[in-house]
């Protein structure tokens, strides 16, 4: 057999390997994968490529450039949210098709993680739009600069091309986020007053300060000046570009979400409960099985806690009347706290025997904590 007739042979095995695995994700992207596992990965794909902000923060396709995400923000729109939720149902329909009979250990673990997540998602539809999307503490509002702050990377000069066209994209992912909480606004979902006065606070002063000293700027001159592969020219057009974009697209739609709020303010109460939104007995039932993984009720979850309190507290009772402070334990703490005895001197010597001690509690911590987890983690805290 001549040389040529092998190489057609090999040739030939290598594309009939790559038409087989370019067939195989076809019909894993779109239709039902043939295995659990590559279902699993299809659905682990999708979530994360459908929120570009997310893949950025992963960075794991940062330097390839897949579809040009690091240019975009991720879509929070009132369809998007309702199209996800009909992706769980679907997903659940797949998911259970694969049945779980034969299943056992991690792989069965797996699919009740995955079909718990997706029942509970589904469950809490008509709770889709009963959150505040901007809120003091992790609020789009806020998040979104922080994130091109601090994640969106500024190392060539792709990078800040890409930069840019994201902040040319807020005022695109502003109005998203009014249309979000107008439609919550309609429907009763209303912050309370204490949460509005935060946020007029803070968008206040993001849109008072000059743009060059926006943290938006300040964090891209930095970053953008430590490029070797670009010219001191080029640095200064982008920054430029920078604060005009700021100034021209950043501002205005952070001013149009400020006057928004100041409309909700006039008609809010300080009511802060869930128990004052449209059926919020029930929202807090959901929310507390999404958050604790049980089927406790709200008297069951509370209870326990009154229980803890009364365990601890009984077990410090003991603890302090050892080393004489059989007193009410708010006295007890204070008196400890002032006593000499019971305190690490303020020298060197001292701060490394507290640190031992703290070694000794977190060494101690990870041996009880074993027993609670399939998986530990191998790194030591330190």
């Amino acid at each position: 057999m001549s040389k040529f007739s092998i190489f057609k042979k090999i040739l030939f095995g290598i594309l009939i390997l790559l038409s087989l695995a370019f067939t195989l994700i076809l019909h894993t992207i779109f239709f039902k994968p043939i295995t659990l596992g590559l279902f699993y990965e299809k659905i682990f794909w999708e979530s994360i490529l459908e929120d570009p902000e997310y893949l950025t923060s992963l960075g794991i396709l940062n330097r390839f450039r897949i579809g040009g995400y690091q240019k975009k923000l991720t879509d929070i729109s009132i369809e998007k949210q309702e199209q996800d939720l009909k992706k769980a149902k679907k997903d659940l329909e797949i998911l259970l098709s694969y049945g779980k009979e034969n299943l056992s250990g991690q792989e069965l673990l797996s699919f009740e993680i995955l079909e718990w997540s997706l029942r509970l998602k589904i469950s809490g539809e008509r709770f889709l739009f009963h959150d505040y999307p901007a809120n003091q503490l992790f609020g789009v509002q806020s998040q979104l600069p922080t994130f091109l702050a601090t994640q969106h990377p500024v190392t060539s000069s792709q990078d800040v091309e890409d930069y840019i066209a994201r902040l040319e994209a807020i005022p695109k992912k502003i109005d998203q986020l009014i249309e979000g909480i107008l439609f919550r606004d309609k429907n009763g979902i209303l912050p309370p007053d204490f949460i509005l006065d935060r946020l007029i606070s803070e968008v206040k002063g993001f849109v008072a300060v000059p743009a060059k000293k926006n943290l938006l700027y300040t964090t891209f001159e930095k970053k953008i000046k430590k490029i070797d592969s670009v010219s001191v020219d080029f640095q200064n057009r982008s920054l430029e570009r920078v604060k005009q974009s700021i100034e021209s697209k950043v501002y205005p739609a952070y001013s149009k979400l400020l006057i928004l709020f100041l409309k909700q303010k006039e008609h809010a109460d300080s009511r802060a409960g869930v128990w004052k939104l449209p059926d919020g007995d029930l929202y807090y039932i959901h929310e507390l099985k999404k958050h604790t993984t049980t089927e406790l009720t709200p008297e069951e979850i509370h209870n326990i806690g009154l229980s803890e309190v009364s365990r601890i507290q009984n077990e410090m009772k003991i603890i302090l009347k050892k080393v004489g402070k059989n007193m009410p334990i708010p006295i007890a703490m204070s008196e400890l706290r002032k006593d000499p005895k019971f305190l690490f001197p303020d020298t060197e010597e001292g701060k490394l025997h507290a640190l031992e001690e703290y070694k000794k509690i977190l060494k101690d911590s990870e041996e009880k904590l074993n027993p609670y987890f399939l998986e530990c983690r191998k790194v030591r805290l330190k």
